[in-house]
This record gives structure tokens, sequence and C-alpha cells, in this order.
């Protein structure tokens, strides 16, 4: 045990390197793609950290849930008030009402230790990206501090029994490992936030603490186990990025190769562990809890600033700012508390007055609606018009969560009492493009099917990276069609740059359901990738409003979205040309040589959110493609002598 207590400066390495690839990845994740497995770095470190101090503390007797919050309290609460203050404040100057008021909510949340909790019941489709949540990484925290409530207590139960401390221990793990990969397959987010999905990852540095795992025989061992660890974590720095399936099995990658290095350093030091342990490291490792606090809500406030994505430069600029702070923070903040002697009365005390000074304060700006005053009118009518420009029908007509779905829940937009003659299969991408074909198409007696679901892309047993509920969505609807004679047009599109799948594969399945379409007697028309603006369109609009600025600021680059569409475009291009699907490609109707534009020249929003085009901004689509010609000449009644041609869309 006393392995655990003494300073070990391989562990505070392998602090700076789970801070500094998280930084660099959150700055410009192409810096370090890989970068966000610091966090399970961290979360090793801590299980292997705290376990070993409970049970060296009831080894000697002196063990105290009392002294344990203690403790806690001053590592955590000082720095975290401090920032938590600071990004309220700024976000009082940057942030628009509704982000403010989101704000308000996520810092109570975040002082509760219940931030992940928060952000799981709020992620879903239509959230707010996460890099426009300044609090968005106090996750951790909380999934940390959860698992602190209950672990201890369960080391004080089976003090007396190591032996069946450990086997819980492991029998945790492996349960917690097999709850995070079942998670993973229907609801990542769960998965992801979830204290229950991540407990393994705190459970592996916990159970290395216990002493039950032999030391290494030999000093090559330990320098051979030191290395292999390391290089494990490179390796997921590198080659991991946002479309790995995370973290399920992969977390194992980075967990296992920061226990190598824990265990490799027990009972004398390695020569990996001396890699990580010169001057650069230990200052990266001193400042780590600081500097995963400051940079976050940095990069994200200045993002709004920005109103968009940031620049090479000043994404670098913005990791020094964050330093700056982290150091200033750690240096004047957390290690004046950590070292005090103050009374646990008062220790306590502090930390409720601090919860609820901050707590009433954050509260008092969600109730307030974020400060709307601090808008024009025009800004916030501005706001509100683009926030409320999509479907009115998707409250009954689109799926959030697919239950027993069948094929006749498919609402029919148009003409009352006229069958669909086109349907639309999409994720919650073609719930505008619905609405807006069936108002052209309710005009000259037509009517469309609705089949969108959201998270869900469409093919033949296609399964979301968010719920294995689409597969069984995806069967009925493709079933149902190939039934439905009436359906002479099949629209199919999807946010395809959402998926963390294999394109291949997905345009392999695609492929496949097309040509099951196609034999039954429809045409297929695939819409591409949409083009994305830089960030919330109508909080974006009501500061340009406010500004008296152009819209510029949330154009995105046209040429990082052909980049990133790339290769899902090469693989719907090789399923038109096998198939002979009508492909419409929005970026040749929404972009511009260098921009995409989310305004357009009248100053109408294109998009309602981060994403998701607006009922304007689908007209302005179809207006500008061959969609509505080429549903018009395919669902188009036959001409009768004597009387003029109908078709279906005008």
């Amino acid at each position: 045990m006393s392995d655990v207590q003494r300073f070990r400066a391989d562990i505070q390495g392998l602090r700076a390197l789970a801070i500094v690839p998280v930084v660099l990845y959150h700055a410009h994740e192409q810096w370090v793609p890989g970068g966000y497995v610091g966090v399970d770095i961290f979360f090793v470190i801590s299980g292997y950290l705290i376990t070993g101090i409970i049970l060296k503390e009831i080894a000697g007797g002196g063990y105290s849930i009392a002294d344990f919050y203690e403790r806690r309290a001053k590592r955590l609460f000082p720095a975290l008030f401090v920032m938590l203050t600071a990004v309220v404040l700024a976000g009082m100057i940057i942030l628009p009402p509704p982000q403010l008021a989101s704000l308000g909510e996520a810092t109570v949340a975040t002082i509760l230790f219940l931030a992940n909790l928060f952000y799981f019941q709020t992620s879903d489709y239509f959230s707010p990206a996460a890099e426009y949540l300044p609090l968005v990484h106090t996750w951790s925290l909380a999934v940390e501090e959860q698992f602190y409530i209950a672990f201890p207590l369960v080391i004080y139960a089976l003090r007396r029994n190591r032996k069946l401390l450990f086997g819980v221990t492991l029998a945790g793990a492996l349960m917690s490992l097999a709850m995070c990969v079942w998670l993973l397959g229907r609801s990542p987010s769960a998965a992801f936030y979830l204290p229950f999905a991540r407990a393994y990852e705190l459970l592996i540095g916990a159970a290395l603490a216990m002493g039950f795992v032999t030391a290494a025989p030999s000093q090559f061992v330990r320098n051979a186990l030191s290395f292999v660890g390391l290089a494990m974590l490179l390796y997921c720095f590198a080659v991991f990025d946002d479309l790995t399936r995370f973290p399920g099995f992969a977390a194992l990658l980075p967990c296992v190769g920061t226990a190598l290095v824990i265990y490799a350093g027990q009972g004398g030091s390695s020569q990996g562990g001396r890699l990580i342990s010169g001057s650069f490291f230990q200052f990266f490792g001193n400042i780590s809890y600081s500097l995963y606090l400051w940079h976050w809500p940095v990069l994200v406030l200045a993002r709004y600033v920005n109103l968009g994505p940031l620049s090479i430069g000043q994404a670098g600029v913005l990791a020094a700012v964050s330093t700056t702070l982290a150091w200033a923070s750690y240096r004047y903040v957390e290690k004046p508390i950590i070292m005090s002697r103050g009374n646990q009365r008062t220790v306590f005390a502090a930390s409720a007055a601090g919860l609820m000074v901050i707590g009433a304060s954050s509260m008092t700006l969600f109730h307030l609606n974020g400060l709307e005053g601090r808008f024009s009118d025009r800004a916030l009518a501005a706001m509100k018009q683009a926030r409320q420009d999509f479907s009115p029908r998707r409250g009954d007509c689109h799926f959030q969560h697919v239950g027993q779905f069948r094929y006749a829940d498919g609402c029919v937009l148009g003409g009352v009492g006229v069958p669909a003659s086109v349907a639309i299969w999409a994720d919650s991408f073609g719930a505008e493009m619905a609405y807006v074909i069936g108002k052209q198409m309710e005009a000259s007696d037509g009517a469309v099917r609705q089949f969108t679901a959201s998270a869900c892309s469409p093919g033949l047993d296609e399964k979301s990276t968010y719920e294995e509920r689409c597969t069984a969505f995806n069967r009925e609807v493709l079933a149902g069609l190939e039934r439905d004679r009436e359906i002479k047009a099949v629209v199919v599109a999807a946010h395809y740059l959402t998926y963390q799948v294999d394109y291949a594969e997905h345009a392999r399945k695609l492929e496949f359901a097309v040509r099951r379409l196609q034999t039954s007697g429809k045409k297929v028309i695939l819409i591409y990738p949409v083009p994305g603006p830089s960030m919330d369109v109508p909080s974006g609009l009501a500061i340009l409003t406010d500004r008296n600025e152009s819209d510029r600021g949330l154009a995105a680059s046209a040429l990082a979205f052909h980049r990133a569409a790339a290769e899902i475009s090469r693989h719907l291009d090789g399923v038109v040309a096998r198939t002979g699907a009508v492909a419409i490609r929005p970026s040749d109707h929404l972009c511009g040589r260098d921009i995409c534009p989310a305004i357009d020249p009248l100053g109408h929003a294109l998009y309602f959110d981060d994403r998701h085009l607006s009922l304007h901004g689908v007209g302005v689509l179809l207006q500008k493609s061959d969609l509505f010609r080429v549903l018009s000449d395919t669902v188009a009644k036959p001409k009768e002598e004597g009387t003029p041609s109908s078709v279906g869309i005008r």
C-alpha cells in the first residue's frame, strides 16, 4: 500500500499524457484524433489512487467517510467554483438567451455532480452540438463523484475480506463493461454518460490498487510493460477518431495501457515511467485538473464570439490561454486550499455556501429565460422565427422513439383522402422535406407518405449507431413500400455524417434496399449529405441581428464540407451508378465555391438548428434541384384524350 501513497512521477506524467491530448483534440480534432481517451486515462488513475488511499486508511484504523469527502471538497470545489463563476459571467455577455438559460441549468447540474445525467437526458438528435455547450466536459467529474458515493461504502463493508473485495471489484468491472458494450449498440449516449457503463474504467485502477497482482519479477519486465502501455496510449491517440465505436471494448485499450504503466512503476521505476517524468510532464500533470476545467469553456465561448469554428491559429492561441488560466488556477486557488489546514466544519460550510450561491444565481438565469433583455426585440423575433421554421407535423408524423411501428403509422401529407404516390424514407432530415412536398402535392390533388425516425438511416437491416430500434423500423418500412402499389417514387435521405458506421457496408445495405424498391416498381431518389452550418443558426442569427452584421459568420466552409462528405458521397455514387437511382446533391444548390451559407440573401434562415434544414431551406433546395421535376414525371397521371396532362407536383 505504501507504493500507492508515495509520490509517483510516472503517474503525474500520465496525467499530463491525458490532459495534453484532450486539449489538443478539443482545440482542433485533427491534431490528436484520439485525444479524447485522455479522460479514460484519468478514470484509471483516479480509481487506483483513491482506492489505495482508502485501503491504507482502513488498514491503519483511521478511515473516515467525512475525512474522505473533506479531501474531495478541497480538491474539487475551489477551482470548479472559480471556473463556473467566470463562465457564467462571460456567458451573460456572449451567449444568446436560450444558451444562457441552458447554461444556468447545466451549472446547477455541475455543482451537484449530476452533469452526466443532465446531458444524457437533454442530448438527442436535436440538441445543440457539444462544441457549443460550455460545461459538457464536466460529465466526467460527475461520473467520478457518483462512483465515489458508492464504491467507498463497498470497500468499507468488505474491508475484513480483501479477497472477496477483489472478486467483487473484478465482477463489477466485467458487469460494467458488458453493460457498456450492450448500451453502445442501443443508446451510445447512455454508454457514454451513465456511471454504471463507465465504472469498469475506474474499477480497473481500483483492482490494481488492491495489491493482489504480484509485482513485476524483474526490471526488464517493468521496462517492457511500461513501453507496451505507452505504445497502447500513443496508438489510441493516433488511430482512434470520431468514428471509433467508443467506449465499450475500444476503451479497454487506453485503460489497460494506463494500468500497465502504473503497474510497471510499482515497487520501482521503469524506463517508460522515467520517460514521462520530465519537467514538461510534471508541469502539465500538476495543472491537469485546472486545465481540464478551463480549456473547454474557453474554446466554446470563443466559438460564439467567432460565430463558428475556430481557425488553427485561433485554436492554438486559445490552448495557450487555457494553459495560462490553468496555471493561475493551480497556483493561486487549487494548491493553497489543498495545503490549507482549515477544520472540517469550515470546509463543508464553505462548500455549501458556494453551492447555494452559484446554484441560486444560475437558476435565476434559467427562470429569467437567459436575460432576454440583453438582445433587441428584432434579434429575438428573428431567432424565434428561425427556431420555429420546422414541420408542424413533427409531433405526430416523425418518430423520436420507434416502438411497435407499423407501415400504416406513416402519415399521409397532401390532399385529403388521396392515396400517396410518393414516400419519404429518412431520418429526421426528411421530416421537413415530407411536409414541403406534401404541401406542393396538395395543390394538385396528390399526397406523400412520411416515414422518418430520429437517428435511423434508411437501409436494409441498417442499425443506427444510436439504437438498434432502427432495424425493425427500416424492415417494416421497406416491406410496406414493396407492398404498396400506389407509391411510385421513394425519396431516401439521411444525415450521413452523423453516423459512426462503415460507409462501404452502409452503402451495400442501402443498395440492396434500393434494388428491392426498384424491383417493386418504384423510382428511387437518393439525397446526398446536406451541408451543415457553422453553429446553431437561430442563435447566430440573433447575434448577427443584434450586431447589424452580415451572415457570413454563419457560413460553413464548402471545402471542409466536401472533405467530410467525400467518403459517403463516393459510396453513394457507386450505388447510383449500379442501380440507376436518381442523385440529388444538396451542396450543388446550397453551397457556393467557397462557402455554404446558412442564411439566404433576404435574411431567412436555411436551418432551424445547427444541422436540420428549415422549411424555408428545404423549399430553396427543392426549388433549385431537379427533385420536383423528377417526382412530377414519375407520378404523373396518364393523359386522357381531350384533357390536359395532370401531374402530382407543381
